[in-house]
C-alpha cells in the first residue's frame, strides 16, 4: 500500500495537492484526485501503465463496485513494423492506427522520426473484439504491403468469466482448490 501510495504521488501529483489512496479490495484501489487539472489527465486514460503494472482508471459514481470491473476499452501502446517510409508521418500512422482501434498520440520517438523500423503509437482498443497482428496497407499504384502490429501490453483477461482487471484466483466462477484457481 505504501508502495503504491509513493508510486502514484510521484508520478501524477508532483506539481499538486497529494492523491490519497484507499484499499478496497485485494489489488483494487480507489484514489482520491482533487487537482482537477491531474484528474482530468489521469481519466483522458482508461489504463495506465505504472512500474509495469495495469492501473485502470474511471470517474467514481454511487454505482461502483469493484467486484464488476466495466472495463471494455484501454488505451495500449502498439508498434507498426514494416513500414515503408512514406507511412512513417503522423497522419498516414493515424490512419493505419484506426484498423485496431481509435488513435490517441504517436509517441515522442516516432513523432521526432528517430527510428525507422518501428512505429509506436498510443491507441484506445475495444477489449471485447480481436486485435490484428497484420495490416494491409495499399498504394495507388496497386501495391499492397503487410505491416506487422504488436502489443506492447494487453490487460489481463480471466478465462473463466472473460473480464478484465483481476486475476483468474479472484473469479467468483472460479472452484476454490481446482487447477483454474491455481493458473495465475
Amino acid at each position: 500500500m505504501g508502495r503504491i501510495i509513493g508510486v502514484v504521488n510521484a508520478l501524477w501529483a508532483r506539481a499538486g495537492p497529494r492523491i490519497f489512496v484507499h484499499n478496497v479490495g485485494e489489488g483494487e484501489f480507489l484514489m482520491r484526485i482533487s487537482n482537477l487539472k491531474t484528474r482530468e489527465i489521469l481519466l483522458g486514460h482508461t489504463c495506465w501503465n505504472v512500474a509495469g503494472f495495469p492501473v485502470f482508471i474511471a470517474p467514481w459514481s454511487p454505482e461502483f463496485t469493484p467486484e464488476e470491473a466495466p472495463i471494455t476499452s484501454a488505451v495500449i501502446p502498439i508498434e507498426l513494423r514494416e513500414l515503408p517510409c512514406l507511412l512513417f508521418n503522423k497522419q498516414s500512422l493515424s490512419r493505419l492506427a484506426t484498423a485496431v482501434g481509435k488513435p490517441i498520440y504517436v509517441a515522442p520517438k516516432t513523432k521526432r522520426k528517430l527510428n525507422f523500423k518501428v512505429a509506436k503509437l498510443y491507441v484506445k482498443v475495444d477489449l471485447t473484439k480481436p486485435l490484428p497482428n497484420k495490416i494491409i496497407s495499399g498504394f495507388s499504384n496497386g501495391k499492397e504491403n503487410e505491416i506487422s502490429v504488436s502489443y506492447l501490453w494487453l490487460p489481463l483477461k480471466c478465462d473463466l468469466c472473460k473480464k478484465y482487471v483481476y486475476l483468474q484466483t479472484k473469479c467468483r466462477f472460479a472452484k476454490p482448490g481446482s487447477d483454474s484457481t491455481r493458473k495465475r
